[in-house]
């Protein structure tokens, strides 16, 4: 009975202890925040409700965030859960973060002259949950973007992994790609309405401009053939069956072998795309 009850005893103690140091580290990381967000408030307006630690997963929660930008854009983020971050570099080198619930009106506030477009794709706000997941070595400038996945409700969703090599911060920010390799790049859309309501709408608004486009696909396809390139011509041929017959579908692409993204923005033509892209065209009823 002793023996039980000293048990007891510690098994209180350390409650207690978990949750001091939990109500403690909500509380530190609060306040850190609070002067975070007030230090860039001329760049974005950033609150929150209140910082949770769970400490079974060490994972930190913040609830009910709003964000307001400069020139008006606002989103609500019911919780952001980091997983990981460096906090030792600004920026982060490393990070996990997941977005659940995120929201953004479909308005001119938001989407400037745009948003009538997209209200009469029948979207009156849109709702998404993100996870990403990146790494930086700086000593070898290489870039990880090791998982995005954008689940974008009734819209569809989004999913991506690159990895780059002379990745330069300052350049970048400088909108300076030169020299910036891809390395390996994955990249893959679900469509659940808006490739749909998009490819039905040229259908019937610009059905001469989408003929053409057919008929230079095939055209592209036939020279495919000549050249027994099989798999490029397969692709251009699902992409035709999908505009002649647009239903649910997924594309999958993926680099073939490490370039430059030069390289990769000055492709224009669908046959340059699949030169460069194992790209999939994945059809379901």
């Amino acid at each position: 009975m002793k023996k039980l009850l000293l048990l007891g005893c510690v098994l209180l103690l350390m409650s207690s202890c978990v949750l001091g140091l939990k109500i403690f580290a909500a509380h530190y990381i609060d306040a850190k925040l609070r002067s975070a967000t007030a230090r860039v408030k001329e760049r974005a307006d950033i609150g929150f409700r209140d910082v949770e630690v769970r400490v079974m997963d060490m994972n930190l929660a913040v609830n009910d965030v709003h964000v307001t930008l400069p020139t008006g854009q606002k989103a609500h983020i019911n919780t952001i859960i980091v997983h990981d971050i460096d906090v030792k570099h600004k920026p982060p080198l490393h990070a996990k973060v997941t977005l659940k619930g995120a929201s953004m009106a479909v308005n001119e506030e938001n989407l400037g002259s745009d948003y009538k477009d997209v209200k009469d794709l029948g979207y009156e706000e849109l709702f998404a949950d993100v996870d990403v997941q990146y790494a930086y070595v700086p000593e070898k400038q290489a870039f990880l973007l090791q998982d995005l996945r954008m689940d974008i409700m009734d819209v569809g969703v989004i999913h991506a992994r690159i990895e780059c090599f002379n990745f330069d911060l300052v350049k970048i920010k400088a909108l300076n790609f030169d020299n910036l390799v891809v390395q390996q790049l994955f990249f893959a859309y679900e469509d659940h309405s808006l490739l749909r309501k998009l490819v039905q709408i040229a259908q019937v608004d610009e059905g001469e401009i989408i003929d053409f486009l057919v008929a230079g696909l095939r055209e592209d396809i036939e020279r495919a053939r000549s050249r027994q390139q099989l798999q490029a011509a397969s692709t251009m041929q699902e992409i035709i069956d999908y505009i002649e017959t647009p239903t649910n579908v997924t594309i999958g692409v993926q680099l073939g072998q490490p370039t430059t993204i030069d390289q990769i923005l000055m492709s224009k033509k669908i046959t340059e795309i699949v030169k460069l892209f194992a790209i999939t065209v994945d059809s379901t009823s």
